[in-house]
């Protein structure tokens, strides 16, 4: 039953609109102008594999076309939170696409794994944690891809699953999906 409610939630698509990648980056399928916003998050696809014992997976890709100074500084510093107790995170790539079509990858030297910030007020989540990296050469006009896999490898009640997951609302999202994949045996 928890398996089939799980499925269900994980089955549902934000409700971003469309993407139309063919048209003008500031402008989606319907004409909408987003050319003001400092960033548009052109695509972001989650995939979710869960095992039987309760563990999962998951891999998020994201494609992000960074329009102003303020896009430049939010996104700057990409942060990644794990839980180090039941976690792992790996940063699979991260990269900036030039409009002249270069790219410049970002190098495993600027991947800090640091404690989260609430660390500092509150000791008892010393297990929380983010993976911090400066993005290089990211400018106005670039287009910021990141690829990260994150492996909870200890069930918090072995054989249930226990996940969460925040649709994309901190700006303009023209394209986000989550994928579930059950590993049944």
């Amino acid at each position: 039953m928890q398996i089939a409610a799980l499925c269900c939630l994980l089955l549902m698509f934000s409700s971003c609109e469309p993407a139309a990648f063919a048209q003008s980056p500031a402008k989606d399928a319907k004409g909408s102008d987003y050319s003001k916003e400092p960033y548009v998050l052109e695509h972001a696809l989650t995939k979710a594999v869960f095992e039987n014992n309760g563990t999962y997976s998951s891999e998020t890709t994201s494609r992000t076309r960074i329009q102003s100074q303020a896009g430049v500084q939010q996104s700057g510093v990409l942060r990644f939170p794990y839980a180090s107790a039941v976690s792992t995170i790996d940063i699979l790539y991260v990269r900036v696409i030039k409009p002249d079509n270069r790219v410049v990858e970002t190098p495993e030297e600027n991947v800090l794994d640091m404690p989260s910030e609430i660390t500092r007020q509150a000791p008892f989540y010393s297990d929380l944690k983010e993976k911090q990296v400066a993005v290089k050469g990211l400018e106005v006009g670039d287009v910021l891809e990141y690829q990260y896999r994150v492996v909870v490898n200890k069930a918090l009640d072995p054989g249930q699953f226990w996940t969460a997951y925040n649709f994309f609302q901190e700006g303009i999202c023209l394209q986000e999906e989550l994928e579930k994949i059950a590993q049944v045996m």
